[in-house]
């Protein structure tokens, strides 16, 4: 399939997703684009059409299309347009499955649906640990599991916000050199 759809909470690494892909086109020298609806919806729907060039693009946050009739229908012709243009892939993310996104354009809902769509879960306590295990073991540090369970314990279980707890622990022992 050329067109996919993901779905999930906030924190469960949609963007992240998208951004790893995109990172992955430009490692192969493949022409990509990430685009944040959050920063286009106050836009006219024309900017769309200076990305539709790239080979993968990778659309975050679509469900923010839901408030304007013209973002829809910008959406509705771009798809249309990427499939005419044979491109390689067309990644969309959103908050919402797409029978659950409030869509007055019912044509748009049927091209959300044209490729595969996949839905992500939050990671539970023993996944989060394990994530935190290895996103350590890739940035070369070494932790006790005590330690990753006191992260978990004693500060938030958005994903977001315990990488963000990882990054700092990092900079600041080799800062201190420790």
């Amino acid at each position: 399939q050329r067109i996919c759809m993901i779905d999930g909470s906030s924190g469960v690494g949609k963007t992240h997703l998208l951004l790893a892909i995109t990172e992955m086109a430009q490692r192969k020298g493949i022409s990509h684009q990430y685009v944040n609806m959050a920063s286009l919806v106050n836009l006219p729907t024309e900017v769309l059409q200076g990305i539709i060039v790239n080979q993968v693009i990778c659309i975050d946050n679509i469900d923010l299309v839901s408030a304007s009739s013209d973002w829809q229908r910008g959406l509705f012709d771009f798809i249309n347009q990427f499939v005419e243009n044979d491109n390689t892939l067309l990644l969309m993310a959103s908050s919402q499955a797409i029978s659950q996104l409030e869509l007055t354009l019912a044509d748009l809902r049927t091209r959300l649906q044209w490729g595969v769509n996949f839905s992500l879960k939050p990671l539970n306590d023993e996944q989060k640990q394990q994530a935190l295990i290895q996103h350590a073991q890739a940035l070369g540090m070494s932790f006790q599991d005590d330690a990753i369970k006191f992260l978990l314990n004693r500060t938030s279980r958005d994903m977001e916000v315990l990488m963000s707890n990882l990054q700092a622990l990092d900079k600041a022992s080799l800062q201190n050199k420790r």
